[in-house]
C-alpha cells in the first residue's frame, strides 16, 4: 500500500519515476505493434484483451524478447552508488526507489560512478573510480557493464593561438575555428578573434569559447556543417542549388 501511495506521489511531480513510466509507453507501444505484425488479425476478436488468448502467449513472449532487443532506456545516476554503500536511512530510500524502478520497468538501465578505496603497495588507500552500469534483476541490482576509469590525465589542451575552439555562447554559437588573436581590455573581457576553416573571422567574448583540439585538428567529432556560418547569399545559393538538383533528379 506505501509503494502505490509513493508511486501515486511520483507521477505527479517532474521527478525520475515519472520519466521513467512516459519512456516505458513507447515500448509498450513497441511490443503493441510487434505482436500484431506477428498475428493473424481474422484469430483476434477486437472485444478481448490481447492477454487472455492462450494460444498467443508464445507471440507475446517472442515481442516482448524482441522489444527487448530493440528498446532500451539509459539513465544516469550519479549519487546511486553512494546512495546503496549510504548508512544514511534517507539515502538509502532513494536508493531502493531508484531499484524498484528497475525491477518494475525491465528496459530501464542505471549508469553512475562507483567509488571504490583500495589498499596500495605501501599500505595507503587509493580511490579508484569505475563507470558501471545496472538493469533490474529478481531483487537486487545486476551489473551489466563496468569499466576502470583512469584518473591520469593523459593529455590536455592550451588556451593559446593556433589551438581549434567551438563557440558555446552569444550569437555565434556551434561555430568552430581556430584562435588567431586574444584581445585584452583592462577593467573589461577579453575578446577572443576566431578564423574558420574557409577563411571568415569573428570575435567573440573569452567565456564563449571552449578550446576542442590542438592546431587545426578537433579531438571531437564536429557537428554537421563542420561548425561553418554562412552568409545570407551564400545560404540561398545552397538552397538554390539543392532545389536544382532535386528538380533534375
Amino acid at each position: 500500500m506505501m509503494d502505490e501511495i509513493c508511486n501515486w506521489a511520483s507521477y505527479r511531480g517532474q521527478i525520475l519515476t515519472r520519466t521513467v513510466r512516459g519512456m516505458m509507453y513507447y515500448r509498450k507501444a513497441l511490443e503493441i505493434q510487434c505482436l500484431q505484425d506477428m498475428t493473424d488479425p481474422a484469430k483476434v476478436d477486437q472485444d478481448r484483451p490481447i492477454g487472455s488468448y492462450q494460444g498467443l502467449q508464445s507471440d507475446i513472449e517472442m515481442a516482448q524478447a524482441i522489444v527487448d532487443i530493440k528498446f532500451t532506456y539509459v539513465v544516469s545516476c550519479q549519487v546511486y552508488g553512494m546512495q546503496k554503500k549510504s548508512k544514511d536511512l534517507n539515502e538509502k530510500r532513494r536508493y531502493q526507489n531508484i531499484l524498484s524502478l528497475m525491477i518494475m520497468n525491465p528496459s530501464l538501465r542505471v549508469a553512475f560512478i562507483n567509488e571504490v578505496e583500495a589498499p596500495t603497495r605501501n599500505g595507503a588507500t587509493e580511490k579508484t573510480y569505475y563507470s558501471v552500469l545496472v538493469k533490474g534483476g529478481e531483487k537486487y541490482d545486476e551489473i551489466l557493464e563496468r569499466e576502470n576509469l583512469k584518473t591520469k590525465i593523459m593529455d590536455f589542451i592550451k588556451f593559446d593561438v593556433g589551438n581549434v575552439v567551438m563557440v558555446t555562447g552569444g550569437r555565434n554559437t556551434g561555430r568552430v575555428g581556430v584562435i588567431k588573436n586574444r584581445e585584452k581590455h583592462k577593467g573589461s573581457f577579453e575578446t577572443i578573434h576566431v578564423e574558420d576553416s574557409v577563411g571568415h573571422q569573428f570575435a567573440t567574448q573569452m567565456g564563449n569559447v571552449f578550446t576542442i583540439g590542438k592546431g587545426n585538428k578537433p579531438w571531437v567529432s564536429l557537428p554537421k556543417g563542420r561548425g561553418i556560418k554562412l552568409s545570407i547569399i551564400e545560404e540561398q545559393r545552397r538552397r538554390d542549388f539543392i532545389a536544382q538538383a532535386a528538380a533534375n533528379a
